[in-house]
């Protein structure tokens, strides 16, 4: 051997112990560069024992077929290669699994394989003690629908759950058992009933943000927490599902509710025209943001933290009375703002409020959302 070669060895040799030493940490920091790739992930795994151990425990993962075509031979690879890396990776924790999947084919025995798979991914990260889990399933238009497996809800080392199912299913969980969850976000969801607020309630004593979004087949909101601190609701354009909406939480800071109707359009739906409602506690509130209509019945309480206020209503007729009722419950608000629409119901409404700025921004509902 020249003395050249064995410099080079030497070399090398210096460079795999240094990345050898290197800890935990730090590697899987590296690799996390490559993880957005199964490809890269298993090109990295194959340089060495060291490597190969690092990219079978990395923390997070990203299984993204968002942008496989509908082609079976590279969709049954992909679903194959994701299969072996997980069962490679034995019961190495998963501290953060995002799945975008499309089921495209129109193939329904294709179609149940590549749903079982994916419960199977999920489950297994749940086994894992996932902590962060986002699930972004589309069934394309497909015969099918997608049901969120109720195990996720069993998690107990589970922190933040993000759902975007695009009008699949989510079932109820077991009220009995009591969750971790700091953050959960769903949707594009339809629910068969009111199940999963009252598990918030009862068991999620830890969540601290809500966010709801284009979620169906609710009647009643009704959410109890002593450790929320920001909600948001986003309805579907023309709403009619909805009817009471009644949150109790006491350390509530942040609120955003968009809900819009035609109430005139009530008589098409059902005989008798609907009774909503809005009953809120939150003593500790500082940003509220209402945008959509008046409703029947408003219950603010006394907000005396309200720093901002948002209000971007749309009258149907005379909701001067309802207007007055909403000034009056935010009067200590810093600034408030108010859109065209709601100023018209009648503007000497707002002479009764003394004690703070008003700022009023003439915008059109197109600019607000």
């Amino acid at each position: 051997m020249t003395s050249c070669q064995v410099q080079g060895a030497s070399s090398e040799s210096i460079m795999m112990d240094r990345f050898s030493d290197l800890p935990d940490e730090i590697g899987h920091h590296i690799i996390s560069f490559l993880s957005d790739s199964l490809r890269n992930l298993i090109q990295v795994g194959a340089v060495s024992k060291r490597c190969r151990k690092l990219y079978l425990s990395v923390p997070s993962i990203i299984i993204d077929a968002s942008s496989v075509a509908d082609c079976t031979k590279l969709r049954v690879r992909l679903l194959n290669s994701w299969d072996r890396y997980l069962f490679h990776r034995g019961n190495n924790k998963i501290e953060r699994l995002s799945i975008y999947w499309v089921f495209r084919t129109s193939w329904e025995a294709k179609i149940s394989d590549e749903y079982f798979r994916v419960t199977t991914w999920i489950q297994n990260a749940v086994r894992c003690n996932v902590e962060v889990l986002h699930l972004d399933l589309n069934q394309y238009d497909l015969r099918m629908t997608v049901v969120l497996p109720s195990c996720i809800f069993l998690c107990r080392s589970l922190r933040t759950l993000s759902v975007n199912l695009y009008m699949g299913k989510i079932q109820s969980p077991n009220l009995s058992f009591s969750s971790n969850l700091h953050y959960l976000k769903l949707k594009y969801v339809r629910l068969k009933d009111d199940g999963i607020f009252k598990w918030i309630s009862y068991s999620c004593k830890c969540i601290k943000e809500l966010h709801l979004e284009k979620v169906i087949g609710i009647k009643d909101i009704k959410i109890e927490s002593s450790s929320l601190e920001s909600f948001s609701l986003l309805l579907p354009f023309q709403n009619y599902e909805l009817w009471d909406l009644s949150i109790s939480a006491e350390k509530l800071e942040d609120i955003c509710i968009y809900w819009q109707f035609d109430s005139r359009r009530d008589s098409k739906f059902h005989l008798l025209p609907r009774i909503r409602s809005l009953n809120l506690f939150a003593p500790k509130l500082k940003k509220f943001k209402w945008s959509g209509n008046f409703l029947n019945h408003h219950h603010l309480g006394n907000l005396m933290c309200l720093e901002e206020a948002d209000i971007f209503l749309m009258p149907d007729l005379d909701d001067s009375s309802n207007l007055f009722e909403v000034l009056c419950s935010i009067c200590m608000v810093k600034v408030l703002t108010l859109n065209e629409e709601t100023t018209k119901v009648r503007t000497n409404a707002l002479q009764t409020m003394k004690s703070f700025y008003v700022a009023i921004w003439h915008v059109t509902a197109n600019t607000i959302w």
